[in-house]
C-alpha cells in the first residue's frame, strides 16, 4: 500500500473546493475567465464579454439567430477591412 497518498477523500474534497472558490474570486476581481486565469484558454474573456454571451444564451433559438447572423456580418466585415488595410 501506498503510504504517499493517504489524505482523505473528504480532506481533499474540501481542499478542493476552497481552491475553486479561491480561483473564482481571482478570476472575479481580475475580471477574467477561471479558464484564462488557470492556463486552459489563451482567449482571454473579460466579464462584460461572458455576461453578454450568458445574456445571448438566454434568448429563444429564432431570435439568437438574428443576433448570430448580424454578429457574422459584422466579424466579415471587420475581416475584409483588415485584409485591405
Amino acid at each position: 500500500m501506498n503510504k504517499k497518498n493517504n489524505i482523505s477523500p473528504r480532506k481533499y474534497n474540501t481542499a478542493l473546493s476552497y481552491l475553486h472558490s479561491t480561483g473564482l474570486k481571482f478570476s472575479k476581481t481580475l475580471e477574467v475567465s477561471l479558464d484564462y486565469l488557470t492556463g486552459n484558454t489563451d482567449l482571454e474573456l473579460d466579464l462584460k464579454t461572458l455576461q453578454r454571451i450568458v445574456d445571448i444564451s438566454k434568448i429563444p433559438e429564432q431570435d439568437r439567430g438574428f443576433i448570430f447572423k448580424a454578429l457574422d456580418a459584422l466579424l466579415r466585415d471587420y475581416k475584409t477591412q483588415k485584409a485591405y488595410s
